[in-house]
């Protein structure tokens, strides 16, 4: 196991909370346009896309980096409990539940909302083909999607 007593390793596992936390909210705002009563695999992979390519401003980098901080300190376990509920009952319901597993590829939905959050995700999914990734966060933020989405047989 590292160490995460290195502070090296402690910033960027507050970063990659603090980005999974922010991608989660974009995914959580496309889903409420969709229409949909839980979050589909469509609006977390759209979420996780925005996120890569769509820089965060100050105020929001300040907000999240704060929530990751009080994750890692474990200030919000009440939070983490109920996730941790929502997770044993959704092993406990089977891995097909939502419909995550596809049968046949597929491409995925794009927002046709026209706010400003579902305007730019539709521009990242259309250039998410083009988009390169250079320093190694971002890479493994972006590893993540495309295996998510080879997983789960859609395509962006």
């Amino acid at each position: 196991m590292e160490d995460t007593n290195n502070p090296d390793i402690a910033q960027i596992i507050q970063i990659f909370i603090a980005q999974m936390d922010s991608a989660m909210n974009i995914s959580k705002i496309v889903s409420e346009h969709f229409g949909e009563k839980e979050l589909s695999p469509d609006s977390v992979i759209t979420g996780l896309v925005y996120r890569l390519m769509t820089p965060m401003n100050q105020t929001d980098i300040d907000e999240y980096m704060k929530k990751a901080d009080e994750i890692i300190n474990g200030e919000s376990e009440e939070e983490d409990d109920d996730i941790a509920e929502d997770m044993d009952e959704d092993i406990d319901e089977g891995t097909d539940k939502g419909n995550i597993m596809e049968k046949e590829p597929r491409k995925v939905k794009h927002p046709i909302c026209n706010c400003e959050v579902c305007m730019n995700a539709r521009i990242c999914l259309l250039n998410y083909h083009a988009y390169e990734t250079y320093e190694p966060l971002s890479t493994m933020f972006n590893d993540a999607i495309k295996k998510s989405c080879d997983g789960s047989k859609i395509y962006i």
